[in-house]
């Protein structure tokens, strides 16, 4: 029943095999179960699913095939499990009331039906679907539903996984949040929303509209109305459309990469920052974002700056180790920058490389019209200066890099040399010990012996303070090289805001 009411094309029932395949008794210890395939042919009717079961026993070739995986991609799939174990739960002094199966939604990937015992004596079935009318199938149930509540919320929040913008478009119209309002809202209750980036712009730019054109003391339907008539229509990648929705990808896509060469920045002066793992998020799910949804901005030159920000994040392994997860982050969103910057690119030059349009003679500009150009240019020179910016940052790292390299070669060799000069005078101590106790045993010490030994003992104490004076030296040339790029960069920091 449940299979048809969804209009599965494969329903996964959960079987015990136990007495039902050949050499599989009541006996038998261990997990004898699995999921038994069934097409629409066998659970049509009760009767068909039985039949199956019946022929475990006698196994024979399957007479409906299975999908394949093209198929598997836009079939609806069920899954059909008993939790309704033999005995009843029972507690001394207690009475069960109720006994409701424990799920984690985000754990069900199809519709699913799970039959168990709410009671003694009793049989019930939850379902989960996405699209399954609850009332109809409540209707057609053999019983009287259990609890219309109960599946009012699971349909609810299984709904809402994949809802996160559409959510948010609910809350700015029925209670008048803003846009980072109502994201901050659905945040709290599902941390990993994010809205594509694209949609996020046409959700400030109903925030914006709606505080002009709504009423919102007006009935609903009329709010609808008015909102309706002002939002636009048509293409918003076309000239005149009011929401230019590349040139917003790219502004917005402009902010990140400036606040990721800030973090990168940042990270060079306070190593301790790599251990934050919430500094990250946001910019991973940001260029995961861009790179899933495919957004293309509108400005050419933010492949390359995306390009020279991947490099500065790969950098930061040469100078930090790669066991940190900061070091990990920044080389995971480095490979979504990079992602992006393939699909990004051919459609981008292909922008580029478009033949202007005929235009008309040229006429005098609007003050709207040059209000947007202002904001062009200006936008342009913040992008090369920002380019130049991360430019000069990704130098500074590899000059840090350069001096940790040199710093750890050095510190290698005189380590190496401390070491084999603490193994060297062991090997003679040893000898010289052996000597003294040979020459202690037959009650005829020698006084050179003694003084070599105790001679050699001197030099094994002086070469293991040797070493450690090395490893301590090491590591003040590798903090000393950090903190001359860190002055210089201040330095040249001063230079620009001078300028």
């Amino acid at each position: 029943m449940f299979a048809n009411a969804v209009g599965a094309r494969v329903c996964s029932m959960a079987v015990n095999f136990r007495g039902r395949l050949p050499g599989l008794t009541e006996a038998e210890a261990g997990n004898y179960e699995g999921l038994m395939c069934l097409g629409p042919e066998a659970f049509a009717a009760p009767g068909g699913v039985r039949a199956r079961l019946r022929s475990l026993a006698t196994p024979a070739a399957p007479s409906e095939a299975l999908p394949g995986f093209w198929e598997c991609l836009g079939a609806r799939l069920a899954v059909i499990t008993s939790w309704a174990f033999e005995g009843d739960p029972s507690l001394e002094g207690c009475q069960m009331l109720l006994h409701l199966p424990h799920f984690d939604l985000g754990e069900v990937n199809s519709d699913m039906a799970v039959v168990f015992r709410p009671g003694a004596g009793r049989l019930a079935v939850l379902t989960f679907s996405k699209e399954l009318d609850m009332d109809r199938a409540l209707g057609s149930s053999v019983g009287t539903p259990l609890c219309r509540e109960v599946f009012r919320e699971a349909e609810g929040a299984k709904k809402a996984q994949g809802a996160g913008g559409r959510c948010e478009a609910l809350l700015m119209l029925e209670q008048g949040l803003t846009f980072e309002e109502a994201w901050s809202f659905c945040e709290r209750k599902r941390p990993i929303v994010y809205p594509n980036v694209g949609f996020q712009q046409q959700l400030k730019h109903l925030e914006k509209i709606m505080g002009k054109v709504v009423d919102f003391k007006a009935p609903w339907p009329q709010q609808i109305k008015q909102l309706r008539e002002a939002l636009p229509k048509g293409d918003l990648e076309g000239p005149k459309s009011p929401l230019p929705i590349r040139e917003a990808i790219g502004s917005v896509m402009d902010d990140a990469l400036v606040e990721l060469e800030k973090l990168v920045e940042k990270v060079l002066d306070q190593p301790q920052l790599l251990q934050q793992r919430e500094l990250w998020k946001r910019q991973g799910l940001f260029f995961e974002n861009l790179h899933k949804y495919k957004a293309i901005p509108g400005d050419l030159a933010l492949l390359g700056r995306a390009k020279t920000a991947a490099e500065q994040l790969r950098s930061l392994q040469r100078v930090y180790s790669q066991s940190l997860k900061g070091v990990q982050l920044a080389n995971a969103v480095a490979q979504e920058l990079e992602d992006w910057s393939r699909v990004a690119a051919p459609e981008l030059q292909r922008l580029e490389d478009a033949p202007a349009r005929a235009e008309a003679p040229p006429k005098e500009l609007s003050k709207k019209q040059k209000k947007q150009l202002k904001k062009d240019k200006k936008r342009e020179k913040k992008a090369m200066k920002a380019e130049k910016k991360a430019a000069k940052t990704l130098a500074k790292i590899e000059e840090a890099a350069k001096q940790a390299e040199m710093v750890t070669s050095r510190a290698k060799e005189e380590e190496a040399e401390a070491s084999q000069r603490i193994a060297e005078v062991e090997a003679e101590l040893e000898a010289a010990e052996a000597e003294a106790a040979a020459a202690a045993e037959e009650s005829s010490e020698d006084p050179e012996t003694v003084a070599r030994t105790e001679r050699l003992r001197a030099q094994l104490s002086e070469a293991y303070e040797q070493s450690a004076q090395v490893a301590l030296r090491s590591a003040e040339q590798a903090e000393a090289a950090v903190s001359a790029v860190r002055k210089r960069k201040r330095s040249s920091s001063s230079d620009s805001s001078d300028s």
